[in-house]
């Protein structure tokens, strides 16, 4: 499950990652300690959320914000073109 290195949040124990092998929509997880959500990259939606603070979860939407080419060019690097 590769780690997507350019997301730095200030809580040090959140990680943005992409899984391989996943379903369409293409998105990504975040994981906050031992919470997680899920989140499209397109829309910036929360599908899933197990925890994950209100200020955790809107630091990545933030920085997710900005980054949505780059995070569709990785999620294309570990899938099959997208839909």
């Amino acid at each position: 499950m590769p780690r997507i290195k350019e997301a730095k949040f200030t809580n040090r124990n959140a990680a943005l990652k992409i899984h391989g092998n996943e379903h369409n929509p293409p998105h990504c997880h975040l994981y906050v300690g031992g919470f997680k959500a899920t989140i499209i990259i397109r829309t910036l939606e929360v599908i899933f959320n197990d925890g994950v603070s209100k200020p955790d979860m809107q630091e990545a939407l933030a920085w997710m914000k900005g980054k949505t080419d780059l995070l569709l060019n990785k999620w294309d690097e570990w899938h099959a073109p997208r839909n």
